[in-house]
């Protein structure tokens, strides 16, 4: 990695790590809100029937991935008039899948809200204002995808997390808004989301056409880009359409099986581990764009030192984070929310552990998608993907309880990391046996570690107060961080990592 391109990426992710801060508190803290307004069946039942609607998305997301794979790989190239074909091409493609997704949610979708969903009958007339609010909202957001794409193709993450800022801020308001309205708490709930999702989109489609030349063109549809767009999409469709299943699928299955209460749980423990997440995802966010500029500059050497350095950057960072919510789960959660739903803490600790594992993908994915050689890849890891929701509804079927829904999850999710291993490093010349030496290997030593240290401490200083968490998660993240430092850690990382300490000291000391 050259110097330009790592001050970039430090740069670029320092910026999503504001962003994030700020976004987690008042995203915490709005959920706190909500569930004490809508309560725990209203919290479920917005969880459940957004999900419906979602269930009809997984196309845009795939088009999502696409748009910003051609966009970096051309900026990359600096070719700008192959960047005006691609937006407005794709510009005008989300505005036809925008009109597909109102025809499936108004037909089939609400097919499935009337007939399939568990709902209360004294809820049900608000559950379908509030599931046809989320098709607006979904349309909204499609729109906004090729805005959105530019702007993480460009690297503008201070942008981008300016206006996340701002959308934060706006939701943690209508959290505080609901507890004083005496009307239908939930439908205001989806309205006024919806209403800052049409002002997010106003302000990124202003940024870019000031900002972007690509942006301020004509429509033109370009029927050979289109193909090749719509056939990268459709491949990748094969992974989206089995994130969609664990998303929404397994949603649904969990309302069909056991009531909404039960979505109320998972939607909290997925809250929570959406805050764990961001750790990592923020930091790929600003590395992604990087990794695919340098297979189109054919620099494959910085891209596999970067998908290495990535890899465990992004691994560590949850864990340092998610192993004090793992061992003080059950105090957290009511530190946070006050009543803990049933089975909120179980899936939460199972998520975490879904979460470490998948955080090891994404630059893995990343670099497939550089290549454009997706269609075996997808074919195999999305294949065993789209295995959970069955699986996990023969569980359910069974007689088992709802755990078994995310047990059968991290199951799948190891499975599918052996395949992208096996199947994207050959495809990008980047040997496994460094691949199992330099990440996977550090990264076992270092959680076995980090864990017997953080449930040594558990153990020991547990006494269920304030005081008793702070000490137990102060020691997990020093334990943490020095087994990350010895274990996880080469020794030429250490070096770098130690003359960067030193030189951020002096220049704060100079200062």
């Amino acid at each position: 990695m050259t110097v330009s391109n790592n001050n970039k990426i430090l740069k670029n992710t320092l910026l999503l790590y504001i962003r994030m801060f700020l976004t987690m508190g008042l995203g915490l803290l709005s959920s706190r809100y909500i569930l004490k307004s809508l309560g725990i069946v209203d919290y479920g039942i917005y969880n459940v029937v957004g999900g419906v609607v979602t269930m009809f998305t997984f196309f845009n997301a795939t088009m999502s991935s696409s748009v910003s794979r051609f966009l970096t790989f051309e900026l990359g190239k600096e070719n700008l008039i192959r960047l005006k074909k691609i937006f407005s091409t794709s510009l005008l493609t989300h505005a036809l899948l925008a009109i597909l997704i109102i025809i499936l949610s108004e037909t089939i979708g609400l097919w499935f809200l009337y007939n399939k969903l568990v709902i209360p009958s004294d809820r049900f007339y608000a559950a379908c204002w509030v599931y046809q609010i989320s098709i607006i909202s979904c349309v909204i957001g499609i729109i906004s995808v090729p805005y959105n794409s530019a702007i993480i193709a460009h690297e503008k993450m201070g942008t981008f997390a300016f206006i996340a800022i701002i959308d934060s801020i706006l939701k943690f308001s209508i959290s505080v808004l609901l507890c004083y309205y005496k009307g239908d708490r939930l439908v205001l709930y989806a309205i006024l989301l919806m209403l800052v999702l049409l002002l997010d989109r106003f302000i990124y489609g202003l940024y870019c056409r000031r900002n972007f030349e690509e942006v301020r063109v004509n429509l033109l549809f370009d029927k050979k880009l289109f193909v090749s767009m719509f056939s990268f999409a459709g491949w990748n469709s094969i992974e989206h359409l089995a994130l969609m299943g664990i998303n929404t699928g397994l949603n649904i299955l969990l309302n069909m099986f056991f009531g909404p209460i039960v979505n109320t749980a998972r939607g909290i423990a997925y809250q929570m581990n959406g805050a764990i997440s961001s750790f990592y995802s923020n930091f790929q966010m600003a590395m992604n764009p990087q990794i695919i500029k340098y297979y189109a500059q054919e620099e494959l050497v910085k891209m596999h030192k970067l998908i290495e350095f990535g890899s465990k950057l992004s691994f560590f960072l949850v864990l340092l984070i998610s192993l004090p919510v793992f061992v003080n789960t059950s105090y957290l959660l009511k530190l946070w929310l006050g009543t803990i739903p049933e089975y909120s803490v179980t899936f939460l600790r199972i998520i975490i552990i879904i979460t470490l594992v998948g955080s090891l993908s994404r630059p893995l994915i990343t670099s497939v998608q550089a290549t454009g050689n997706i269609k075996l890849f997808q074919l195999f890891q999305g294949g065993i993907m789209l295995l959970i929701v069955p699986i996990a509804y023969i569980f359910l079927r069974l007689g088992y309880p709802p755990e078994f829904v995310f047990f059968t999850h991290l199951l799948i999710e190891i499975i599918a990391m052996s395949i992208r291993i096996r199947m994207i490093l050959p495809m990008i010349k980047y040997p496994i046996i460094d691949y199992l030496k330099n990440v996977i290997v550090p990264i076992l030593l270092t959680s076995l570690a980090s864990f017997m240290f953080s449930l040594t401490s558990f153990y020991i200083f547990n006494s269920n107060d304030f005081i008793s968490f702070v000490v137990i998660v102060l020691l997990s993240l020093f334990f943490t961080s020095i087994s990350i430092f010895l274990l996880g850690l080469l020794k030429n990382e250490r070096s770098i990592l130690c003359k960067k300490i030193k030189s951020i000291y002096f220049s704060f000391v100079k200062n």
